[in-house]
């Protein structure tokens, strides 16, 4: 992926979620997707460009998964980004809750990075 492309897929994504209205709380992963391509440079400061949304982890197989967010600085270095919204509420259930869905994406983003790292040796670094 040359400058160019990489410049015009960050326009893109950032178009598509420009207008979206991000209310006071954030309630879903995709308040927390607005909120965090709206204030990557502050979030991810090494990597300015978004490049993949929604990303398929191996091509057109979406029983292995969809990455959320793919970043990079435009040299070779890249983020990959899972989203998970946990539930804010307290108790043990809820504790229960967020603790799983923090395992589970820990276990997905290493899958995408090793997935990701695979489709792409060309690639300098990636992190999760």
């Amino acid at each position: 992926m040359n400058l160019d492309e990489i410049i015009q897929r960050d326009n893109h994504i950032r178009k598509m979620y420009k207008d979206h209205i991000l209310f006071d709380n954030i309630r879903s992963e995709r308040d927390l997707k607005i909120y965090l391509i709206s204030n990557s440079s502050e979030l991810l400061p090494d990597y300015t460009y978004v490049v993949d949304d929604e990303w398929f982890v191996i091509d057109g197989k979406s029983q292995y998964g969809k990455g959320d967010l793919l970043f990079t600085d435009g040299t070779g270095h890249f983020a990959v980004v899972e989203i998970k919204y946990l539930t804010p509420y307290s108790g043990a259930t809820a504790r229960k809750k967020r603790n799983k869905g923090k395992n589970k994406v820990e276990e997905q983003v290493y899958k995408y990075v090793y997935e990701y790292r695979n489709k792409h040796p060309e690639i300098v670094t990636i992190e999760g």
